[in-house]
This record gives C-alpha cells, structure tokens and sequence, in this order.
C-alpha cells in the first residue's frame, strides 16, 4: 500500500477527517440518548429540558457528518497533492470543484396521487415546479 500514491492519499484523507467523524458521531449518540429514547417513554419533559444540547448536537451533525462528502472530496485532493509534492491547496479546491460539478442540479419526483392547493401553493413558492404528475426544480445550488 505505501508505494501507491492514490492509496496512500486515500488512506490520509481518511484519517484527516476522522476528527469530523467522531464528533458527529457523538452529537448523533448524544441526541439519540437525550431526545429520541426519552421521547418513546413519553419523557417529553426531559426533551424539553435538554433543548439547548439537542440544539448544539444539530449544529455539530450539520458541520461534521452532514457535510463529509465535501470534506472528504477536498482532503483527498490535498493529500494526493501532498504526495505528488504539487500545491495542496489548489489540489484541494480542485478536487472540491470537481465533486460538486458531479452533484444533480435539478430533480423531478413523480407524485403517485395529486396534491391540494395549499400543497401546492407552499411547493411553488419555495421555488420548485409542480404540475398533475410531478414535482420538479434546481438541485443543491438554484442559480435563477
């Protein structure tokens, strides 16, 4: 494994964005022990009270796990850069520019039975299309 550049990148972007991992991980356990099993016993209460730390575990999820696919896409690039010995950074930012180009930028979803006005009303204002068959709009990034 060490004499392949692509592996051993692999390998240090794994391990760079372990850090993220883990702290997402407890944020989930965290809101999980606090919020959801206190939520089947009916301890609503208790959820009440743990408000604020649901709050913070979200934020924490949002930036670590609900992002690794942008964190990993960059620190691969890095660390193969790092190994070719070229600028990191712009490997990075290339490899990030790279991913994001791959992500769909637009959706359609086929609607099994017809939604109300109100439905519909709330769909179109938020930007996306709707007629009798389907829902459909901008993807990650809405660039009209």
């Amino acid at each position: 494994m060490a004499g392949s550049k692509w592996l051993v990148a692999l390998r240090d972007a794994f391990i760079s964005i372990m850090p993220a991992t883990m702290a997402g991980a407890v944020a989930t356990l965290l809101n999980a022990l606090v919020r959801d099993i206190p939520n089947q016993f009916g301890w609503n209460g208790f959820v009440d009270a743990m408000q604020p730390l649901i709050g913070v575990n979200a934020q924490v999820w949002t930036g670590s796990l609900a992002v690794l696919g942008l964190i990993f896409s960059f620190t691969f690039g890095y660390q193969l850069s790092v190994q070719c010995r070229i600028e990191p950074i712009t490997g990075g930012i290339v490899t990030l520019g790279t991913f994001l180009m791959t992500l769909p930028q637009g959706y359609k979803v086929q609607l099994t039975e017809s939604l109300s006005k109100k439905s519909m009303d709330i769909i179109t204002a938020s930007g996306a299309t709707v007629d009798k068959a389907s829902i459909s709009g901008w993807g990650f990034f809405n660039f009209n």
